[in-house]
């Protein structure tokens, strides 16, 4: 898809219209990576509190605690980003 792609202001969306109508399965690969990503964020957040409800986060692992929930803002803010922008389809 790299090759199809322009990251500019004028043409993504343009381009994002032409990979999902006219590239080789370009419409396969973004369903394929849309629900990836819905499946990444539910898969964290039932991780979260399977480790939250079995108290896997304490002593000694204070530090794999702190770095998974920077990890969750992480992830949660790039779906916020990813959902709230247009849809191309």
């Amino acid at each position: 898809m790299t090759f199809y792609y322009r990251p500019t202001v004028t043409e993504a969306f343009a381009f994002v219209q032409y990979i999902m109508s006219k590239a080789n399965f370009g419409w396969l690969i973004q369903l394929v990576h849309r629900w990836s990503a819905s499946m990444m964020v539910l898969m964290m957040i039932l991780h979260v509190f399977h480790v939250y409800l079995t108290g896997v986060f304490k002593k000694p692992r204070e530090l794999t605690w702190v770095t998974g929930v920077v990890l969750v803002v992480l992830i949660v803010s790039f779906g916020v980003i990813g959902y709230s922008g247009p849809s191309p389809t």
